[in-house]
């Protein structure tokens, strides 16, 4: 397909090509229009720029600079971006279909923002254009059903991709987030004509920056969308195609959807197949109740250098407890086996469920729980299948994996990788539907009964390990066990006696030659020895998405030497080395920024000076907007305001920085060995006698 347009842009990036069949005849589309608060109304706003990137790495670039002889140059900007919208059958955007939703009052947003497809819209009604968008109550789409769209952050923002496929590589859902952590490249940046210094280009400030570099923001945004698209052979794409096709569920709406509705619709196609006896209506969902979480064990504080540390893990144990006991929404407590005394929940489960309440200050369950033996559960039903789909297309990945490489079909390598991990996400992500409001079929007690035969069975696995087999548990959590020194014999033996006696596939995931375990749950590093192995740095404290990424990066470097070397004399310097980058101004602003989402709307914050007030105002930011800021100094005196924040990476307050860093490594860095009073004197005074 060629094109041609007012502008066609340079190229900016490494070549842009992709002949997937996931992208194929497709182009990536963004628009960029004046950014507004509240309600749309037409005068608030007006689209400027516009880009389209095809597979085949062609930009065209619309600026309505462009249009200055039009006696209405948005009015013809828009016409010719019907017109190329109107050439692709597939197009893909970043945030493109989202529709702001306002309560009765039409003042406060409920969620969402509006999107480019929504302005593009309203803008159309304004000009009395043919509009190809049609907008719902709380999402846009295009109306011509044999054109097709896909919004990228749809499927980049759902947690089975950012946790199960990219493993929480992006700290936010943002593109710049996104395409920076799995590209290696971020949005247009320009270089500020007074300061020098370089400055992202966004939504915010690109109105008011030169048409040229507005050419060039609107260009890389459609870039960096077309790569994501295609990006790792189209994996992301690939995984909800196969999502799609295990739930029923058309695949662009599949996209544009989450679990729970993948899993009412096949439950909904069960039901109307006589796979699943269930009446289904709205009143049969079940109020939602509090629940209580896993098991964990203790953890034993401490750095276990030199020493194995095993980590044994029960393989798939939520799907095997609701397959062996045929738990579903349908067989819990149904209306034919109350009586039957061998439907009867067993004793200690209800009793594993009320303590576990108990503890946590809530109230016991007043009635028991039964299962149905009668009929086969459609939720184990679905999970079966699922999983003897992901065993078949592993065995498949295996043998094409181990085949000579010349004889390898790599297509079938992507196509079978992809398969085997949509299923193993579509088949996990089935049991926490439950506990959610929005799906159809919720039912806590499913959720509930998992959980109490999973805590009993950890429980009766940390037993049998201690005092059968004289194995010391020092840690673990839900499904996983961490015995410290035992032999492999040992090993071996348990997990043939959890089979046979539990019904149990319990794996050895890990034996680790350094560990450190921290006090707290979920919490630890540790190294397998093998130098190909990258150490395991597991909720360390100062790693989660809100912290800045200088912080994280030298959480992570510290720990990777910590664990994997026997050179402790080199901390000190890796800190010193950290505190030097950061007053040599070697680090970049950004990587400076702290990070959250607003979980309110500014009014709801009681305190006029609550930071997170302050600075959703100072950034017109709304609940659910993301909103960064830096550490800085007070401001002098004589000014009115004296916060120790600012949304401008301005006058930062290194030394909190510093303070911030060794705060979050104090903990492990003490478990190691270190005098953490001492080593924070010494960094601390020591810089700053250099900075004097």
């Amino acid at each position: 397909m060629t094109l041609s347009a007012l502008a066609v842009s340079k190229k900016r990036l490494d070549k842009i090509e992709s002949d997937r069949p996931e992208v194929k005849d497709s182009a990536s589309i963004d628009l960029e229009w004046i950014p507004y608060k509240r309600k749309y109304e037409h005068k608030k706003t007006k689209i400027f720029a516009a880009c389209f990137c095809s597979n085949w790495g062609e930009r065209v670039v619309l600026h309505i600079s462009r249009y200055s002889a039009s006696p209405n140059p948005e009015k013809a900007l828009i016409q010719d971006i019907l017109f190329y919208l109107n050439q692709f059958p597939l197009t893909f955007g970043w945030y493109t279909t989202g529709v702001a939703v306002f309560d009765d009052t039409g003042l406060n947003r409920v969620k969402g923002h509006d999107s480019d497809f929504f302005v593009l819209h309203q803008r159309c009604i304004l000009y009395h254009l043919n509009s190809p968008i049609k907008v719902k109550a709380t999402y846009a789409r295009l109306v011509d059903s044999n054109k097709k769209h896909i919004d990228l952050y749809k499927i980049y923002s759902k947690e089975i991709i950012k946790n199960g496929v990219f493993n929480k590589r992006y700290r936010t859902d943002k593109l710049e987030d996104v395409a920076q952590s799995l590209l290696g490249i971020g949005k247009y940046t320009y270089k500020d004509p007074v300061t020098g210094s370089k400055i992202i280009v966004s939504g915010e400030n690109a109105n008011d920056l030169p048409f040229d570099i507005q050419m060039r923001y609107v260009t890389r945004d459609a870039e960096l969308t077309m790569m994501l698209a295609y990006d790792n052979d189209c994996l992301a794409l690939e995984i909800m195609k196969y999502i799609a096709f295990y739930s029923e569920m058309d695949y662009y709406r599949c996209c544009h959807t989450g679990v729970s509705q993948w899993y009412a619709n096949i439950y909904k196609n069960m039901i109307k197949t006589r796979e699943c006896v269930f009446e289904y209506t709205q009143n049969k969902k079940i109020p939602k109740q509090y629940i209580a979480g896993g098991n964990s064990i203790q953890p034993k504080k401490g750095f276990y250098k030199n020493q194995p540390v095993d980590e044994l893990d029960v393989k798939g144990m939520y799907p095997t407890i609701a397959i062996d006991h045929n738990i579903s929404f349908e067989t819990v407590n149904c209306q034919c086996c109350q009586n039957d005394r061998e439907s009867q929940v067993g004793a200690e489960v209800m009793d594993e469920i009320d303590n576990s309440l108990l503890e946590l200050n809530k109230e016991a369950r007043t009635r028991p729980y039964w299962i149905c033996h009668r009929i086969k559960g459609a939720f184990p039903t679905k999970l079966q299948g699922l999983i003897r789909e992901r065993d078949k297309y592993q065995t498949l990945l295996k043998e094409e994996e181990n085949k000579p490489r010349e004889k390898r079909d790599l297509q079938k390598i992507v196509q079978y990788n992809a398969r085997q991990m949509a299923l193993k996400l579509l088949a996990n992500a089935g049991y926490g539907v439950f506990g959610r409001e929005e799906f159809d079929f919720s039912d806590y007690r499913v959720s509930e009964l998992i959980t109490g035969y999973g805590r009993l069975i950890h429980k009766q696995l940390q037993k049998i390990a201690s005092e059968k087999y004289g194995l010391e548990s020092i840690f673990g959590f839900t499904d996983s066990i961490f015995i410290k020194n035992a032999r492999i014999e040992t090993i071996n033996s348990l997990i043939v006696e959890c089979k046979n006696k539990y019904n149990i596939t319990l794996e050895h995931k890990n034996r680790f030659i350094n560990t450190i375990i921290f006090d707290k749950k979920n919490r630890y590093v540790a190294w397998t020895g093998n130098p190909t192995d990258k150490p395991i740095l597991k909720n360390l404290d100062g790693m989660s998405g809100r912290y800045p990424k200088w912080i994280k990066q030298n959480i992570a470097k510290i720990a990777t030497h910590i664990i994997t070397s026997e050179d402790y004399h080199a901390i000190r310097s890796l800190i010193e080395q950290a505190f030097n980058e950061l007053k040599s101004g070697k680090v970049n602003h950004q990587d400076l920024a702290f990070v959250t989402k607003l979980s309110k709307e500014p009014e709801e914050y009681k305190n006029e000076n609550d930071r997170m007030r302050v600075l959703a105002k100072m950034l017109g930011a709304q609940k659910g907007d993301t909103v960064c800021w830096y550490e800085t100094l007070p401001k002098l005196h004589h000014e009115k305001s004296n916060r120790t924040y600012s949304i401008k990476p301005d006058n930062l307050n290194l030394e909190k920085y510093r303070r911030l860093l060794l705060n979050k490594l104090s903990d492990m860095l003490e478990i190691t060995g270190f005098n953490m009073e001492g080593l924070r004197s010494q960094l601390l005074n020591h810089t700053m006698c250099h900075e004097v």
